[in-house]
């Protein structure tokens, strides 16, 4: 922090002295269960809570019974500015008995933050002691002659000495109103009736970015794993912490910023010091405990997040669930191997997807030795008609199927209704699995989840059927010879349609043309059944040139739409991705 031009508070270990004054002061001190701890001020200036930021004063209060506090726990000093004109040496000092000393700017100043729309301030330092027994607090003066630094109530940070005309009508002064026992966090938020600061943060200028790093001593660093929280980003932005690294491509113009969550699964073991660099404003940049969600609650994160979740973190041994941040009604599932995502999902694939299976419930015997997918997506509607057709046909549910029916329900994707029966609700979900390859494992997260997007938005629906049923003959007969193939029903246009567009966007639009006029047709060649739909195989790299032309317009119409649409591409399906990865990603 710099040291001029800012007041600061001063937070020091400090024995408050014996003194015969002692009545209750007004403002609450709370435990970390919000149970209010008597306090006593012990002398006529403390009862209020307020000091003259003019002159030197002390504040100094004791506890009628000291206080208990945990390990890993923090002091929250809550106070305001009123009427603050401030000289550049005003010093602010806390002091707690067998405490070390903090220094607490009165205003975000300091963080690039002027205009915060509060006058309220939160400062959080770690605790070290087991015990609070008392406080106080002093002002210090030194160079009155310099020129004041004027924050107005409600703008802190602005200068209006000129619209005041350089006089005060009242003086101003610092009023404290509460100190609460918190959990440790480290950062700063700036919230609508307060701003939250701490320790250990800093800003610094990188080119035409701000840089916000919080570097927690390791003494006072959170005891259990931590999460990070930022603002809604719109622009590009990079996170660091410790050994990960996170980046983040721009929303278009005009598109609603969102909040991306970094749970504790995602960042290292050790994830200090961490640091944020955006190029527009930062309103939140916090580190604290993670929470923990009991599972099967979904743990919200991005897509792109997800693909580098530390296993050894997961809650579960088989699968661990997700929420998608930017579309929370779309759960990912990301199975320990294909074997637990078939417990999951192989009934369910061949109920709603495989020809000569669909509308039915199969017996585990009956497809024991075929084979589903190695990634899956189903739509509300699917899932109630699955559950809704078992429960209709008294048809046993394995252990899995039951868990997922309760995930189902208990999320709002399927529905009891009034006579039992399951009806669809709102949203989707997709699947990946651990057993697939990194390169797999990205794809197919891609292609999953724009069928969950596919899923949730009308409006990708019709677009879809448009760029479905516009196909070139020969590219149709084509696609329905290659899905009949992978034992797709190739009779329903809702399947194809949702396929194809999968099939598009799940790769970069230049990976395409190979795609589509060489490894897809290729596969197909071998087929004698079903190899009749294809051209003669042309003499150059890319066997079916007029398919992978098709086929490259087709994902060129999609690439525009979900950039237009939500700022993706073809090839990615979140704008948040990491860069560096953790040492146990897989």
């Amino acid at each position: 922090m710099p040291k001029q031009g800012l007041a600061w508070i001063l937070l020091a270990g400090l024995l408050v002295s014996a003194c015969s004054f002692a009545e209750p002061a007004v403002f609450p001190v709370l435990d970390a269960h919000d149970r209010a701890l008597p306090i006593l001020a012990l002398d006529k200036v403390s009862v209020t809570g307020e000091l003259r930021l003019d002159r030197a004063g002390t504040l100094k209060y004791s506890l009628e019974q000291a206080a208990d506090i945990e390990d890993g726990s923090a002091l929250e000093l809550e106070y305001e500015l009123v009427n603050a004109e401030l000289p550049q040496s005003v010093r602010m000092v806390f002091s707690s008995e067998g405490e070390p000393s903090w220094l607490i700017p009165p205003d975000a100043s300091f963080l690039g933050l002027s205009e915060t729309g509060s006058p309220i301030y939160r400062y959080r330092f770690p605790l070290e002691g087991d015990s609070l027994s008392g406080f106080s607090l002093s002002i210090g003066v030194g160079d009155e002659a310099e020129k004041p630094k004027t924050v107005a109530t409600g703008a802190i940070g602005k200068d209006s000495a000129a619209e005041a005309g350089n006089e005060k009508s009242t003086p101003s002064f610092f009023r404290l109103r509460a100190l609460r026992v918190r959990d440790r966090v480290y950062g700063f938020a700036i919230n609508k009736d307060h701003v939250f600061m701490s320790p250990y943060v800093f800003r610094a200028v990188n080119g035409t970015a701000n840089e916000y790093v919080i570097d927690i001593a390791e003494k006072h660093r959170p005891l259990a794993p931590v999460g990070i929280s930022i603002n809604p980003l719109a622009a590009s932005f990079r996170l660091r912490a410790g050994s990960a690294e996170f980046v983040a491509d721009p929303l278009p113009e005009g598109m609603e910023p969102f909040r991306p969550d970094f749970a504790s699964g995602v960042l290292p073991l050790v994830p200090h010091p961490v640091s944020l660099m955006y190029s527009g404003p930062v309103t939140t940049l916090l580190v604290a405990e993670a929470q923990p969600l009991p599972f099967p609650e979904p743990i919200p994160a991005e897509p792109g997040i997800i693909l580098s979740y530390r296993k050894e973190a997961w809650r579960n041994g088989g699968f661990e669930l997700f929420r998608w941040s930017r579309f929370p009604s779309i759960l990912i599932f990301d199975t320990s191997d294909y074997t637990a995502q078939d417990r999951l999902f192989k009934r369910l694939a061949f109920f709603v997807e495989k020809a000569g299976f669909r509308g039915r419930i199969a017996s585990d015997t009956e497809i024991a030795q075929l084979h589903a997918w190695n990634a899956h997506d189903y739509s509300a509607e699917s899932l109630a008609r699955f559950f809704e057709k078992a429960r209709k046909t008294a048809t046993r549910l394995n252990d899995d199927e039951k868990e997922l029916l309760g995930i189902l329900v208990a999320n709002g994707i399927v529905r009891r209704a009034a006579d039992s029966g399951i009806v669809p609700g709102e949203g989707a979900i997709v699947s990946i699995s651990r057993e697939s390859d990194k390169l797999l494992r990205n794809l197919f997260m891609v292609h999953e989840c724009y069928h969950g997007l596919f899923f949730i938005d009308e409006d990708f629906r019709r677009f879809a059927t448009g760029i479905y049923r516009n196909l070139p003959p020969d590219a149709m007969a084509f696609l329905h010879a290659y899905f009949d193939s992978m034992r797709y029903d190739v009779k329903d246009d809702f399947l194809m349609t949702n396929e194809l567009m999968a099939y598009l966007l799940q790769q970069p639009v230049s990976l395409v043309p190979r795609y589509f006029g060489e490894t897809l047709p290729s596969r197909l060649e071998k087929d004698v059944r079903r190899n009749k739909v294809l051209a003669k195989r042309g003499t150059g790299e890319i066997g079916w040139p007029a398919l992978a032309e098709a086929f490259r317009q087709g994902a060129l119409a999609y690439d525009g739409y979900v950039s237009n649409r939500w700022g993706l591409r073809a090839g990615k399906v979140s704008p948040v991705y990491q860069i560096s990865r953790t040492s146990a990603a897989r």
